[in-house]
């Protein structure tokens, strides 16, 4: 990259000084843009050049401007640059703090500056920097959030010393690597808004607020291309985020006439029906362009009808009297486009069965969307599999690290997205920069020969908990021993040198969505549930074409999970909920959830019952649009249990010679 003279940026600042705010290069060069602060002072624009990252900054000041990159958010352990323009010389400088944030020169300059200017209000500053300097100084630059932090003063870094910011500095979580959109949209586009009505802000920290709305396009087809915010002037920071959700159909117009505070025990039962999520925005982001093939698609009988927008209102300062009106805007267009959008919730079934004990530096949680789920859905609906375009990552207050796995055939493949400093205060759709094909499975069972003994080798890949091989193998392995023994026992004897060798071939995919979390502030049990003290480990994909399935999840048995604490009985029927103890007398009547904080965790009890949960069986929901469920997943490996009673009962027989059978799709 050529990079301007030292002679050349001094001509510019100096040639430059009286220019207005928008002088220099061209905005085109930085196609994302978002305000730092609330009154509109710092602005940053940014975009990708191959390994490296352009940096355009508009700040408010005819001091220094500084900018950085930080873990925690804080100015401790974080990469940092400043510059300006001082007396017409520009300067731009590379910094680092250390745990204590102590401003410390980076030896090894990685930001370079290519631009800067001074005008009677603002200060404009371009450089760039490589995604990764091999400066262990510096922070990597990843497709993880990145938490930015920013500070300016009035006067300009001098040689006495440096001149502390004051309150004008803060952060804001970004994800700097979005692909880029290619497509421009007709500003002619028809659009509808979905927007809140004089909602009250109460005078509390954290609100939800949830509005039932209807599509106002029921009678043709069209698809949505665009999805924008639409945040209330000055409420910038007080609107942290928007999810509008999926309704039933069968709902009707009484559910449009007032909104209620969310996850409220007087919330209406109409808001319980909306559990899928089309379209997510945090603070911070930009509006959701779908790709040029693929729409929302809306006006038909099988599109949504009635859909609820979240608005989480973020209100520290607790301040009273504030009413907002904020929402989004649905551009459509009645041009349709080639494939339908589709939405498939993904992860840990929300619920109690899932738990983190207290005081744990690291937890892992895993929501399975099974291999036996996807080859239901797909494998009746769409063969030829499905294209991911993009992702949604989401967990709660806990949440560190999420990552969406994706697995083929038992070999993992690359992530299907990721956030390794996970944010909650940030939550939006990533765009994935290639699409990614998930293929339903195909199973081809092969046994072959008879040899010295009845001897059952199952060839597969250690695939543990992550295929459901294990579920399966058990189901081969007791068949066999049924056929086996409804036989004369006598018979075996007679068998002749033989060996039975099931190659099991396992073609298909299924994801995990694991969440890392950090409790090392909990005293008790953090559970699976809707408050964002509780926790989630869910991933949204966004695909093409539309299937019916809106859900692929997964829990663990709960039994499984209290056995290692010592619970050994509860009572049965279940009446209640939490469940009942029975035994043992420690326990004995109270609810699980109770017991569970009861129990005497430590960092090494957490450890040993985080890899236990990891192992342990788990339940799974395959849900369609309208809530069904697709059949029992047990199904297939009953069928092969079956099966193999049947082999297990000709080895019994003393057939010798080669049996070769091929199962498909069972």
């Amino acid at each position: 990259m050529r990079r301007l003279r030292p002679w050349a940026l001094v001509l510019c600042g100096l040639l430059c000084a009286g220019a207005g705010a928008g002088a220099g290069p061209s905005l085109r060069s930085y196609p994302h843009s978002a305000v730092l602060d609330g009154a509109g002072a710092y602005r940053l624009h940014w975009g990708r050049r191959g390994s490296a990252l352009a940096f355009r900054l508009e700040v408010r000041t005819r001091g220094y401007v500084g900018f950085g990159l930080s873990a925690s958010g804080s100015m401790a352990s974080a990469d940092i640059v400043v510059g300006g323009v001082e007396r017409g010389q520009p300067y731009l400088q590379d910094y680092f703090t250390d745990e204590n944030r102590v401003l410390k020169k980076d030896p090894q300059q990685d930001y370079h500056l290519e631009y800067a200017m001074e005008n009677s209000t603002h200060t404009i500053l371009a450089f760039s920097r490589d995604l990764h300097t091999c400066d262990t100084n510096d922070k990597s630059i990843t497709e993880s959030t990145v938490r930015v932090i920013w500070a300016y003063h009035h006067q300009d870094m001098g040689e006495a010393g440096q001149n502390y910011h004051g309150s004008n500095r803060g952060t804001k979580s970004l994800r700097l690597l979005n692909p880029e959109k290619e497509e421009v949209l007709s500003a002619s586009l028809p659009y509808f808004d979905l927007t809140n009505k004089d909602v009250p802000v109460p005078d509390k920290d954290t609100t939800y607020w949830c509005q039932m709305f209807k599509i106002p396009i029921q009678h043709e087809k069209h698809h949505v291309t665009k999805v924008e915010p639409l945040i209330q002037k000055g409420h910038e920071n007080l609107v942290h985020h928007i999810l509008l959700y999926q309704c039933s159909s069968n709902l009707n117009d009484s559910v449009l006439d007032y909104g209620h505070e969310c996850y409220h025990p007087n919330m209406p039962d109409s808001f319980l029906t909306c559990e899928t999520v089309i379209f997510a925005w945090a603070i911070g982001g930009e509006g959701f362009t779908y790709p040029p093939h693929v729409g929302l698609s809306i006006g038909t009988a099988s599109d949504p009808l009635f859909v609820l927008m979240e608005v989480h209102y973020d209100n520290p300062s607790y301040t009273e009297g504030l009413i907002d009106n904020s929402g989004l805007r649905l551009i459509y267009t009645p041009v349709l486009r080639k494939y339908d959008a589709g939405v498939i919730e993904a992860g840990l079934w929300v619920s109690l069965f899932h738990n983190i004990p207290p005081g744990m530096p690291e937890f892992v949680s895993e929501g399975h969307c099974t291999l036996e789920c996807l080859e239901e859905a797909l494998g009746a609906e769409r063969p030829a599999g499905i294209q991911v375009f993009a992702v949604l990552l989401h967990a709660h207050l806990a949440g560190r690290a999420i990552r969406m796995r994706h697995f083929r055939n038992g070999e993992e493949q690359k992530l299907l997205a990721y956030d390794d400093e996970f944010d909650f205060n940030f939550q939006e759709f990533q765009y994935l920069k290639e699409e990614r094909t998930i293929l339903p499975q195909n199973l081809d069972v092969q046994v072959q020969h008879l040899l010295f003994e009845v001897k059952l080798l199952v060839l597969y890949r250690d695939l543990g908990r992550q295929t459901g091989v294990t579920s399966f193998r058990k189901e081969v392995l007791k068949g066999l021993g049924r056929g086996l023994a409804e036989d004369d026992r006598s018979k075996r004897s007679n068998i002749t040198e033989g060996t039975i060798l099931v190659n099991l071939i396992q073609s298909g995919d299924n994801l995990i969505t694991e969440c890392h979390y950090n409790t090392v502030d909990r005293i008790r049990m953090t559970w699976g549930g809707l408050s964002t003290r509780n926790e989630m480990c869910l991933s949204y994909l966004l695909y093409y074409p539309r299937i019916n399935l809106t859900r692929c999840a997964s829990i663990p048995d709960i039994m499984e999970q209290l056995q290692f604490i010592g619970v050994k009985e509860i009572y049965r029927p279940v009446r209640t909920w939490p469940f009942i103890i029975k035994s043992p007398k420690q326990y004995k009547n109270l609810s699980f959830m109770d017991a569970m904080n009861k129990f005497k965790w430590s960092r090494s009890e957490g450890l040993s019952y985080n890899k236990l949960v990891l192992k342990l069986p788990v339940n799974v929901r395959c849900s369609k649009t309208d809530n069904a469920e697709w059949s029992d997943r047990k199904k297939s490996h009953q069928i092969l249990g079956s099966f193999f009673t049947i082999v297990g009962q000709l080895l019994a027989l003393n057939i010798s010679g080669i049996l070769q059978l091929r199962c498909r799709g069972a």
